[in-house]
Order: structure tokens, then sequence, then C-alpha cells
């Protein structure tokens, strides 16, 4: 899949009113192509497996950045995250998405 491509979904599952519940369903299933919930299928495995505490601390200091910028009303937190920290806007996106959807997925394992 090609770049554009991949853009292209992943603005129309940010658009998407069951994005969770098709990301659950396709890291639970383990789907190996395709962009499912806004996710690609790398962002899909490094959210199932546990990943290092490290990997975690970053992934939660990017979000709490971003949420501090949000809060704060700026006209794009994620760009002002991506400066703050020097990562790419990307980056940026993918720590987010793999903080909420591992949130989610640790309330499911709990019921």
């Amino acid at each position: 899949m090609n770049d554009n491509v991949a853009a292209t979904a992943v603005r129309i599952c940010n658009r998407c009113s069951v994005q969770t519940e098709c990301a659950r369903y396709a890291i639970v299933n383990d789907i190996e192509f395709g962009i499912w919930g806004g996710l690609s299928p790398r962002a899909r495995r490094e959210i199932k497996s546990s990943g290092t505490q490290r990997d975690r601390s970053r992934e939660m200091h990017t979000y709490e950045v971003y949420l501090k910028y949000k809060k704060a009303q700026r006209n794009d937190p994620v760009q002002a995250t991506s400066k703050e920290l020097l990562i790419s806007t990307a980056t940026v996106y993918h720590h987010i998405r793999i903080v909420k959807f591992k949130a989610i997925l640790e309330s499911l394992a709990k019921r």
C-alpha cells in the first residue's frame, strides 16, 4: 500500500463513528493487512505487544505533551507537540493512537 493510499484511509478512519471498534476487531483477530480503525498493521502489532517500559514511557510522555497543548486550545496541538519533542507529526499521531488503544484493550481485558 503506498503512502498516499494509506494516508487517505487514515483520514477516512479518523472521521468514522466506529473507528475504535474497527481497530479493536483488527487487533483481536490479528488482521495482518490494511488500515483498520486508522491503524497500520505495524501500529496494531505494537499496540498488541506489551512493549518495553521505555516505549510506554515515551508514548505516554508524547500523549501528555499533546494533551497540554490541546487543553491550551492551540490551533494544532500535534504540530506543537512535534516541535517541542523534536519528533515527526506522524510519530506524535502514532504515540497518541498507541496510548488510546492500549487503554481500550486493557479495559476490555478486565471484563
